[in-house]
This record gives structure tokens, C-alpha cells and sequence, in this order.
């Protein structure tokens, strides 16, 4: 066999080996996605006035009895965390960006599922969310109105700039 031949056979083999582990690569990843399984996590709901509430660990929807959204957040990924208050202007303390639970700020999971507190016909969540490093945080209060279906929002937060703010004469302005 000539040279030329001899590298044409082996650009061919090559090629169709790759080709063969695509095709296994391909059925084992198509097969795994197959076998997924998905996990619905444990949640108890109870109807207040007009919505629907339901509550899982770290997690809360609030929808018409015909399915509408009103409110929702989902902090089962620990990005948040979520608080149920008994008055209308809790107490927030906060240190490092972290809420710190007290008496009128309880976490929403299912072991205090059936205790949400609510004044008249509203709810009140708190949300906070902060970074890793503590330099960023919020903390966000929702009146959610289950009789008039209609959700209140007020954000507080704080950034921490250590090397501080960038000079916005040296900002070139976009059209």
C-alpha cells in the first residue's frame, strides 16, 4: 500500500471511531435524561378570604381560587430566605445582611405552614436575599391583600463598594 492510501485508511478509521463514540456518547446522555426523576417537594396549602396559600419549605404561593398569581418566592435553593410577620412594620434586625428571626418574624416551612399570621386581610412576607461575601443585601417586604388581591412591595438594601464608586466623568454615554 502506498503512503498516501495508508493515511486515508487511517483518517477514515479515525473518523469513523469518532463518529461511533458520538453516537454511544449521544445515547448514553439522551438515556440519562430519560431516567430523570423529578422530586415534588412536600407542601400544604389552606384557603385565607380569596387566595389560595400555599407553603413548602422555604417556598410560598399565593393565587386566586381560579389558579391567577398573586405573589410568590421560592427560597428552597438557599438564595433567600423567607419570613411570615405578625405586624404590619416588624422589627428587621440585620448583621452581615442576614436577617435574624425574633419574635415576630418566623421562617416560612411546613413545620410553621398552618401559622401564617395575617392582619385583617394581609399577609406579610419578608424576603432577604444577601451575597456571599456580605457586601450586598436586600430585604424586601410584601403586603399581600387577600381580600382585594392586590400585593404591596418595599425594598431596602446596601452595597459595599471597597474600592468605591467608578467616576461617571469617565463614562462614555451610549446613543
Amino acid at each position: 500500500m502506498e503512503f498516501k492510501q495508508k493515511q486515508k485508511l487511517r483518517d477514515l478509521v479515525i473518523f469513523l471511531i469518532a463518529v461511533v463514540g458520538l453516537i454511544v456518547v449521544s445515547t448514553l446522555v439522551t438515556d440519562a435524561e430519560a431516567t430523570v426523576i423529578e422530586v415534588e417537594t412536600p407542601r400544604t396549602s389552606q384557603y385565607i378570604n380569596n387566595v389560595k396559600v400555599v407553603v413548602g419549605d422555604r417556598q410560598v404561593l399565593v393565587e386566586t381560587r381560579g389558579g391567577k398569581h398573586i405573589y410568590s418566592e421560592d427560597c428552597i435553593d438557599h438564595s433567600c430566605n423567607l419570613y411570615n410577620s405578625i405586624i404590619e412594620e416588624p422589627y428587621i434586625e440585620v448583621s452581615d445582611g442576614v436577617v435574624k428571626p425574633n419574635a415576630v418574624l418566623t421562617e416560612v416551612n411546613l413545620a410553621n405552614a398552618n401559622k401564617l399570621k395575617r392582619i385583617d386581610n394581609i399577609l406579610f412576607f419578608v424576603v432577604n436575599r444577601v451575597s456571599a461575601s456580605g457586601l450586598y443585601w436586600t430585604v424586601e417586604k410584601y403586603y399581600v391583600d387577600t381580600k382585594h388581591l392586590s400585593v404591596v412591595v418595599q425594598k431596602t438594601s446596601q452595597d459595599v463598594y471597597k474600592h468605591g464608586l467608578p467616576d461617571p466623568r469617565n463614562t462614555v454615554a451610549s446613543n
